[in-house]
């Protein structure tokens, strides 16, 4: 009798532990996840800028109204070395409008990490460079982080 008692307690434990599991997998899964549109538009923009493609790579941008043809123009007039390849490292949901994208470039003589962003805005998902174009209604829950300022001498 008291093996049969060990053996439902054991059975009960087991089937207590599997149910956690599962619900924890699915709270992470959900928790992480992203629309497939914040890859496809990282992959866009960055395989047009491997093939040096920069004004139709601008397509895919979002700049806030204010810089917008400013940062294009400089971004266009700008001489940037070759990329060799790249790897999206991460995709972290900020918010439902709002993804932070980690970006592992190699260049010829060195790998450098990007940090970028994925925003949906009125109704279309736009890469954005920079974290200073973030529009501000978009930006709940974004950490904030402090741009370098170049002050002119």
């Amino acid at each position: 009798m008291q093996f049969i008692k060990n053996k439902k307690f054991i059975s009960l434990f087991i089937l207590v532990i599997v149910i956690i599991t599962i619900f924890s997998i699915i709270y992470i899964k959900n928790k992480n996840s992203y629309p497939l549109e914040v890859f496809e538009i990282t992959n866009k923009y960055l395989t047009l800028v491997m093939a040096d493609n920069f004004k139709d790579a601008l397509e895919v941008c979002y700049f806030k109204q204010e810089n917008g043809e400013t940062w294009k123009r400089v971004y266009l007039e700008s001489q940037f070395p070759t990329i060799l390849s790249y790897k999206i490292k991460k995709i972290i949901p900020i918010n439902e409008n709002l993804y932070e994208i980690t970006v592992l470039y190699e260049y010829e003589k060195e790998y450098v990490k990007g940090l970028h962003y994925v925003g949906y805005i009125n109704g279309k998902y736009y890469f954005i460079i920079n974290q200073r174009d973030i529009p501000d209604f978009i930006r709940e829950n974004f950490p904030l982080q402090e741009d370098v300022i170049l002050e002119e001498s």
